[in-house]
């Protein structure tokens, strides 16, 4: 269906202008929700919206920003009363929604947001205001052309005390004539590296006035009299976050798959050499190449699985729901943080590492690697800043670490904490064939880590080593990726679970051979042993070239998904990308330069 339909299968998207990427995704967007409303079950509808998310960075953006973002923190901080008000709105388009939480001067220290939202008691309404320049929202996705509506998250100011940060809606565009609506101020922040079909925009709120009753009060609430009942905890104003980042994570497995799959597909037609052998042969290729196949089937097998637990949860209703599901809820955040942290530094370096290997036709827009990793980018800092992330993920396993320590129960994700103290780690440190060896060297440098953590703060120096602070989650999030997806193919089809075995052990002894050393700083592995585990990798990384293609034509990605005729399934690649390119507007454009500068300069030549 997606392919024949040529809203949303653009022949020429690389060609295409800011203003046309603007306008094409727009289109899609109204043509998507048209025939999502075909569909017979919600399951159709979600999955026909995630492969087209998958498809297009940009419709995925504001798809995400309209529903993922703005839908579900009117569902999950609104009431049911709220929610029941704005759902046949969002679903069907009757207004376009947008997500106001960082301002140009505040981003991943939410709590010094500007934005008020103070209660006038004899208006029974809301004045919001945005006090200076940098209090502006910033980087808003669809504010810039096309938002109705935004959910604001504004210091909520009554009686002229601050309560704290709460989420508000405000519409922001009169939906006849699409202009600001009294006392918005609002624009576009202009070209970006990537997404151009998104309009990240600004807005500033001069006395903007709003109902009491746009405040979103499920977990807050304030009567017409001016009482307010708080939250029991701040953080419930984070939730939609959460599901943000896991939405984050899937995105990164999805985006460095297809980059794989265009890079593997090229590597195994192109030759070199006297020989002319495939360059996919050269051992400087495969241990570039094999170690991010490995790491993207991992991951997009736990990502998935992390997406199908969040979607089990309910959110809390009542008080005391609140207070029951508060530790799951800090689970998640401090999990997702982690994972979210170093698998997109991950990504950012591995589509970097596929370009090189690719060569110069990667530099090319028409073969989709460059323009996939500039579109990816904003995701190291959009959704949490990573380095923020990773230091917050560090404080929730310290946390762990230390109530393990006194003999507490630590979280399920961090169940093998207890075993820190209990018990000596019964590692082999010769011993690297097997998986769940592989686990304990994971485990074992994740207690040295976090020791390391405990001694510097208890000498307060944690400020001056934040660094390592930081590289303190890596590897639990290896650990993590690694047990989740041996937990994961040990049901796998027969037929395969053979080769995911001996993929899940090269992902495992990667990824020791990346932290080496650290190992060897806490003198675990030797220098010999050092170098038995690199030789033990590239061996791995032969291996795994010998099921390459087979693995990536896995991920089940068609010609006209990838847009990357380097790439193509059948390995005609030459062709297909000399029409893309010898067919391109650009060549069209030849003779008015000749006419305008070239043929004047000539005219005067003594030739």
């Amino acid at each position: 269906m997606i392919e024949k339909d040529s809203i949303f299968n653009i022949q020429r998207i690389h060609d295409m202008t800011t203003e046309q990427a603007r306008e094409k995704c727009i289109a899609q967007i109204i043509h998507a929700n048209t025939i999502a409303k075909t569909f017979s079950s919600l399951d159709q509808q979600i999955l026909f919206y995630k492969i087209l998310m998958a498809f297009d960075s940009s419709f995925h953006m504001r798809f995400g920003v309209h529903q993922g973002l703005f839908g579900s923190t009117l569902r999950a901080q609104g009431t049911k009363e709220q929610w029941k008000k704005y759902e046949e709105l969002v679903l069907n388009l009757e207004i376009i929604g947008s997500f106001a939480m960082t301002e140009l001067g505040h981003s991943s220290f939410l709590r010094n947001c500007e934005t008020t939202a103070t209660f006038v008691k004899e208006e029974d309404a809301f004045v919001i205001n945005t006090p200076s320049v940098t209090g502006t929202k910033w980087w808003i996705g669809m504010a810039g052309q096309t938002a109705t509506h935004t959910v604001a998250l504004c210091q909520l100011f009554i009686g002229g005390e601050n309560q704290g940060l709460h989420w508000f809606v405000v519409p922001l565009r009169d939906r006849t004539t699409g202009l600001p609506l009294p006392g918005i101020k609002i624009g576009d922040v202009g070209e970006k590296i990537g997404r151009p079909g998104l309009d990240n925009g600004w807005i500033q709120f001069q006395n903007v006035k709003i109902p009491r009753t746009n405040m979103l009060m499920k977990y807050s609430q304030l009567d017409s009299n001016g009482t307010f009942h708080p939250a029991p905890s701040p953080a419930l104003a984070y939730l939609p976050l959460i599901s943000e980042r896991i939405g984050i994570i899937e995105c990164t497995a999805t985006d460095v798959s297809k980059c794989i799959t265009i890079g593997v597909r090229f590597s195994c037609v192109r030759v070199a050499g006297p020989t002319n052998r495939p360059i996919m042969d050269f051992q400087t290729h495969q241990y570039q190449l094999m170690p991010i196949l490995a790491t993207t089937i991992v991951l997009t097998v736990v990502s998935r699985q992390l997406s199908q637990k969040w979607e089990t949860l309910k959110l809390p209703e009542t008080m005391e729901e609140m207070v029951s599901s508060g530790p799951i809820f800090q689970d998640f955040h401090g999990l997702c943080s982690i994972l979210k942290g170093w698998t997109g530094w991950w990504a950012m370096e591995s589509m970097e590492a596929i370009r090189r290997c690719i060569g110069g036709h990667a530099y090319s827009k028409y073969n989709s690697v460059s323009s996939i990793s500039n579109d990816f980018s904003v995701l190291t800092t959009g959704g949490g800043d990573n380095i923020v992330l990773c230091q917050q993920g560090a404080h929730y396993l310290l946390s762990n670490y230390l109530i393990s320590k006194k003999g507490g129960a630590s979280s399920p994700v961090c169940y093998y904490f207890k075993d820190f103290f209990s018990k000596s780690m019964d590692t082999k440190k010769g011993e690297w064939a097997s998986i769940d060896q592989l686990l304990l060297h994971f485990k074992w440098l994740v207690k040295r880590m976090l020791e390391k953590v405990e001694a510097m703060k208890k000498a307060g120096t944690l400020d001056k080593n934040l660094t390592f602070y930081v590289e303190s989650t890596k590897s639990f999030c290896y650990h993590y990726l690694l047990e989740a997806f041996y937990d994961e193919i040990k049901t796998a089809n027969s037929e395969i679970q053979g080769v995911l075995y001996e993929l899940a052990a090269f992902f495992g002894l990667y990824w020791i051979h990346s932290m080496i050393g650290r190992f060897m700083q806490f003198g675990y592995f030797s220098g010999e042993q050092a170098e038995q585990i690199e030789s033990e990798v590239y061996r791995a990384c032969e291996k795994l070239r010998q099921n390459a293609v087979p693995l990536v034509d896995s991920f089940n990605y068609p010609d006209w998904f990838l847009r990357a005729p380097i790439g193509v399934y059948d390995g005609n690649i030459y062709p297909p990308y000399f029409n893309l390119v010898s067919t391109a507007p650009i060549n069209d454009s030849t003779q008015a330069i000749w006419r305008k500068h070239l043929s004047p300069l000539f005219s005067r030549s003594n030739l």
